[in-house]
């Protein structure tokens, strides 16, 4: 079953992260298996507390016209029960009939509707702004490219898409991600100081880091994990990009909870940006969803 999103959802999720992170997981558009049937469903957006992995949160997300009815609620109900969830939300973007409202409060389900401030409101705001200044500073991830061993007699396929690439050790038996060690090469605090120094330097903005691998090293694709290709060596390509930008804000109403919200393209790749003001002090999220980079 292909995942599936939409630019609401994405926006609800957004706004979780903002709420729970870092003492949750947030998780988007999960695909999780019933435990008595076998049978998988798909969840808009799964909290996961980190102290406790039981303690588990389904969120579901509708941005229709018209404003959900008890249909939807009894929908949501019956699937957190079949999945094991003791916590229901259900996020709109237009708001609940009073029957669903009814029927959400007797379910133990929070029902929010997520709307635009008014402004007479919002100019009252800790944040009473329209757009916010963003100074961008850092590595991009652009391309990997695998330098399989010689003597390997198999063939690579066309386009590899590096979140199913791992790692694979085979002199401890240990595997990671492609993508989780990316992530720890780009963020290890030397290696982050050397890109910037290269970057400041202005001689260089598409940087290369090669790896050497040891013998017994390699990796597997996930869907084919019989077949392990050696490598000789990992070539990361990234940018380090230097930016300001502004991006317009919207003021968003959740419950009570007060929000501002923008999106905009900086330096090319789709950003989001998302601020939460309670009592008086703000938690910010930036987020970017980046095309994926092939190898």
């Amino acid at each position: 079953m292909p995942r599936r999103t939409n630019p609401f959802q994405e926006l609800s999720a957004a706004i979780m992260a903002v709420f729970y992170e870092p003492q949750y997981f947030v998780q988007e558009s999960v695909l999780e298996r019933n435990p008595r049937t076998g049978v998988v469903r798909e969840i808009d957006i799964r909290v996961i507390s980190r102290s406790n992995p039981e303690e588990r949160m389904l969120m579901e997300c509708r941005a229709h016209t018209r404003p959900q009815d008890v249909q939807w609620i009894d929908a949501l109900s019956g699937k957190a029960r079949s999945l094991g969830f003791s916590r229901v939300v259900a996020v709109s973007a237009s708001g609940f009939s009073k029957g669903a409202l009814l029927e959400a409060r007797d379910r133990g389900i929070e029902a929010l509707h997520l709307k635009e401030a008014v402004e007479a409101d919002w100019r009252r705001w800790l944040m009473a702004i329209t757009e916010l200044g963003v100074h961008l500073e850092g590595p991009v991830l652009k391309s990997v490219d695998f330098g399989v061993d010689a003597n390997w007699g198999g063939t690579l396929p066309d386009s590899i898409a590096l979140s199913e690439v791992v790692l694979v050790d085979n002199r401890d038996n240990t595997r990671i991600p492609l993508l989780k060690w990316i992530d720890g090469l780009l963020n290890d605090p030397q290696q982050a100081a050397q890109l910037q120094a290269l970057a400041r330097s202005g001689r260089v903005n598409d940087l290369t880091k090669k790896h050497p691998c040891a013998s017994g090293m390699g990796f597997i694709v996930r869907g084919r994990e019989a077949e392990f290709i050696p490598l000789v060596e990992l070539v990361v390509h990234v940018d380090y990009i230097v930016s300001d930008d502004k991006v317009p804000l919207k003021h968003l109403d959740l419950a009570g909870e007060r929000l501002l919200v923008g999106e905009s393209p900086l330096r090319g790749i789709p950003t989001r940006v998302v601020i939460h003001e309670k009592e008086k002090k703000l938690r910010i999220l930036l987020e970017q969803r980046p095309p994926e980079p092939k190898a």
